[in-house]
This record gives C-alpha cells, structure tokens and sequence, in this order.
C-alpha cells in the first residue's frame, strides 16, 4: 500500500499549487486534491484533483490554461489530473459489468 509522501516544494510551486486548487474548487467546492511527486519524473509535481462529475474534462478546462502557464512561463513541472472518486470509479465499473452504462462522454468525441 502506497502512503502520501512528504514534499518539499518551493514557494512558487506551493503558490501554483494554491491556485490551481482555488480554480478547481470555486467551481467544484466538494473537490479533494492529493499531492505527489511524478512517478517518471521525481521534479515532477502532480496535483489529482478528486471530483464528482460525469465528464472529468470540465475540470481539466478550468486548469488547463493556467497549468500551461506555470510550465511554460514560471518553468514549474505541475500537472493537475482530475480523477473520479473511488466510490464513483466502482459503481461505474460495475454498471459497466452489467452492461447499463454509457460510454464516458470522453470517449464518444
């Protein structure tokens, strides 16, 4: 079992990682956010934004311009990635199972 690591950012990445939080969570208020380090890039930081919501790239719309922003403009290697519950991530797999549920609204673009 993999436990949360403790990490040492500067304070410029810790700002990013602020803001890209307040992004996510002035639309999505529920939204719960895990921090970590990229597992092929250590320099790497990856913000998993945890959200209820059927199509996860309404949240990678409100972050993505900002996000590239950091990379390119402040040389900051964040990357936020939204991601469904658990709970949500089994039911819909399980639906799936059974043959009940649509395809993500992803896919069928």
């Amino acid at each position: 079992m993999k436990t949360e690591e403790t990490l040492t950012l500067s304070s410029k990445m810790l700002a990013a990682v602020d803001e890209l939080k307040r992004l996510v969570l002035d639309r999505y208020p529920d939204a719960q956010f895990r921090l970590g380090r990229g597992p092929d890039e250590p320099e790497a930081v990856h913000l998993k934004a945890i959200v209820d919501v059927d199509d996860l790239d309404e949240v990678a719309d409100l972050i993505i311009d900002r996000m590239m922003q950091f990379q390119i403009d402040d040389a900051l290697p964040i990357w936020v990635i939204p991601v469904h519950p658990i709970e949500r991530s089994i039911a819909m797999l399980e639906a799936r199972k059974k043959g009940k549920a649509p395809l993500p609204t992803a896919l069928l673009r």
